[in-house]
């Protein structure tokens, strides 16, 4: 396991889904390295898709996967069809998705998106209302193609919203970011 020397958590914000391009699932693992070789900690919604693949990112640079799940136990994880094998440590919250994702945001210390859907615009508009620092990967797809535009309409003067082209740039805007807010 690494050790954190920054202790920031990020989490890792997206789609659960199995069925997206292959190259998006690779941008989520690259986020997982990049989180894990700086010494952070990977947060995610101990679901499929985005944030198993971050998590499979995290654990090849030795890092630590923390999962905050939907779940009220062990038993539940076929249920709800997430998946616990790449998490260090499972929270199981038992508020199902809605309110797992208010406490992953809470959690956190800053979030990235890599594409999503309706469940990662909750999780951004929680972050938001949190005043959490909020970085998008441009062109993994779904929401994440939106949020620039998004933010621009509803919330321009947000400081704390930057997108990224790529998991280096990404890390590099949220650590600012955070220790801005830590200051």
């Amino acid at each position: 396991m690494a050790k954190s020397n920054k202790g920031y958590k990020i989490a890792i914000f997206g789609a659960g889904d199995e069925k997206l391009d292959k190259s998006v699932y690779k941008i989520a693992e690259n986020v997982g390295q990049e989180i894990a070789s700086r010494g952070h900690i990977l947060i995610t919604g101990a679901a499929k898709g985005i944030s198993r693949y971050a998590a499979i990112g995290a654990k090849k640079k030795g890092g630590t996967v923390i999962g905050i799940s939907p779940t009220s136990n062990d038993k539940e994880e076929k249920d709800f069809n997430v998946d616990f094998k790449n998490s260090d440590i499972i929270i199981h919250t038992g508020f199902g998705y809605k309110g797992r994702n208010v406490v992953s945001v809470r959690t956190s210390d800053g979030i990235i998106v890599v594409n999503g859907k309706f469940g990662t615009l909750s999780e951004v508009a929680n972050a938001e209302g949190e005043q959490k620092p909020i970085v998008v990967l441009k062109n993994s797809g779904g929401c994440a193609e939106m949020m620039e535009d998004i933010f621009k309409k509803i919330n321009p003067n947000y400081e704390l919203f930057a997108t990224a082209n790529s998991s280096k740039e990404a890390l590099d805007l949220i650590e600012k970011m955070i220790k801005k807010i830590k200051k």
